[in-house]
């Protein structure tokens, strides 16, 4: 397994699929944020602009500032989260790396688990620099932060760990479908899904939309979302992973 996880980890270290995702996870979205937040206070809400960015901000200050965030950590990290691990499987495939990996002696389960975990601690990297390039970018623009825009840092760092934490199970449609574009497939199908379920009220239900509930719970109180509900986002995590690990064992290359 330490070979495994080795091996995962240079291939992730010399990747540019991961590192161009990364980046544009960690900064895009305090960047955006921050720059809708400062049209909305320095326009005075007048511009057309300004009138349009309002609709998704509440509050003023810090308040605007993290529950924008939050916003954009449910859906966006969602999509850059699920690539990275759709690539991480799937390239195996339509690299045609795949072959060599019966000649090893690590058990293709341990490659498996090892992509997984490799995959978890880089997603809560990269959750933990952009909580922290953002919380320094809103220190800059809005000033220091006080207790309440502490906590919704920390309730940042929290949807974006469960996002990332979600994406996992997408490892085994692109290794059923052997390669990048079915789990791109999956990944489109279940952003469309997680709408729905939230539309009919069962959303706080479904792990693929709970974190994108808990980030607005503060700005809409109909959409409250309880620990047993967002403990079910690791539990699918878990079972993503057992299923995807029994497959790799078991798959034949013809």
């Amino acid at each position: 397994m330490r070979d495994a996880l080795a091996v995962e980890l240079l291939k992730l270290r010399r990747s540019p699929v991961t590192w161009i995702t990364g980046i544009l996870m960690v900064v895009l979205s305090p960047a955006l944020c921050i720059a809708f937040v400062s049209v909305v206070e320095g326009s005075g809400g007048d511009s057309l602009l300004a009138a349009k960015v309002q609709a998704l901000v509440s509050g003023t200050g810090w308040v605007a500032y993290a529950g924008l965030l939050n916003q954009f950590a449910a859906s966006a990290l969602f999509v850059g989260f699920g690539v990275a691990v759709i690539w991480s499987f799937g390239r195996e495939f339509s690299d045609r790396t795949v072959g060599s990996l019966f000649g090893l002696s690590v058990r293709r389960t341990s490659i498996a688990t090892a992509k997984i975990l490799i995959m978890a601690g880089w997603g809560v990297a990269v959750s933990v620099v952009m909580v922290v390039l953002a919380t320094g970018l809103g220190s800059i623009v809005l000033g220091v932060p006080d207790g309440a825009a502490l906590g919704g840092m920390a309730k940042l760092l929290g949807v974006a760990v469960l996002t990332a934490v979600i994406t996992l199970p997408l490892a085994l449609p692109a290794s059923i479908g052997r390669g990048y574009l079915p789990g791109i497939g999956v990944l489109v199908l279940l952003l469309i899904s997680a709408q729905v379920a939230v539309l009919f009220g069962s959303g706080a239900w479904y792990p693929i939309a709970a974190p994108g509930l808990w980030a607005v719970s503060g700005q809409h109180e109909a959409m409250a979302v309880t620990a047993a509900q967002l403990a079910l986002v690791p539990l699918t995590a878990i079972v993503g992973w057992v299923f995807t690990a029994r497959w790799w064992g078991r798959f034949e290359l013809v």
